[in-house]
């Protein structure tokens, strides 16, 4: 297994745009730890790239942006490029992170069975705000980072060694916080602050069993990081 991150960033409508856009930051932090990155971006988010690439790179580190379901993860103008009972076998030996609705739900106790080390996903729907007057630029959106930058700030306590356990604690601690504030202000975005906290779920792989176990936040301590797997598989 490389020392390298995947990482598919379609743009074609306002929620993949803001993906797209956000991730860069994740991005530069991967650069920044010196982990090579194959970044599937716009038109090359597709089924046939990216399972070709999976297949050549072998990447520790898997984060899938763009819409879902229950079943499946979307790339380039909403064309599957995943979908259990497919090709959830394509992330054996990996973790992975999907910012995309309900795919935790069907599609991430599938890829854990198939071998994946661990699969971080929603099994509702991620919701955010946006700011209209700043669709244009939407890094400069103050909105739509209160729901996006906690999203990066798992992805890179992965890259950065972090357990999948810690990490996913992390995102949740910034959200419940957020929550607070929010609530405190009585503002409308305190609700969707708690929504995106709910569904996140963390699916583990045990190898002693072959088993895979879901929950919330808070499994028995994941002892697997990215760290661990480039070193040891």
């Amino acid at each position: 297994m490389s020392k390298s991150l995947l990482i598919t960033r379609p743009n074609y409508e306002i929620t993949t745009r803001y993906l797209y856009v956000w991730n860069k930051e994740v991005i530069r932090k991967v650069k920044d730890k010196g982990v090579a990155v194959m970044d599937l971006q716009k038109e090359k988010a597709n089924r046939k790239e990216f399972e070709g690439r999976m297949r050549k790179i072998n990447p520790a580190l898997v984060l899938l942006n763009g819409h879902g379901g229950r079943d499946c993860v979307s790339g380039h103008d909403n064309e599957i490029i995943v979908k259990a009972g497919e090709n959830e076998d394509i992330f054996e030996r990996k973790i992975v992170y999907a910012l995309a609705c309900q795919s935790a739900l069907f599609l991430g106790p599938k890829s854990v069975q198939a071998g994946a080390v661990a699969f971080i996903g929603y099994k509702k729907d991620f919701i955010f705000f946006t700011d209209d007057s700043k669709a244009a630029h939407p890094e400069k959106d103050s909105i739509a980072k209160l729901f996006l930058d906690p999203s990066n700030r798992l992805s890179i306590s992965l890259i950065k060694g972090n357990s999948v356990l810690e990490s996913v604690k992390k995102i949740s601690k910034t959200f419940f916080r957020k929550y607070q504030k929010s609530f405190k202000q009585r503002c409308r975005l305190a609700r969707l602050f708690f929504l995106n906290d709910d569904p996140l779920c963390c699916l583990e792989y045990a190898p002693s069993s072959l088993l895979w176990r879901s929950g919330g936040l808070f499994l028995s301590e994941l002892k697997f990081s990215l760290a661990f797997l480039m070193e040891k598989l």
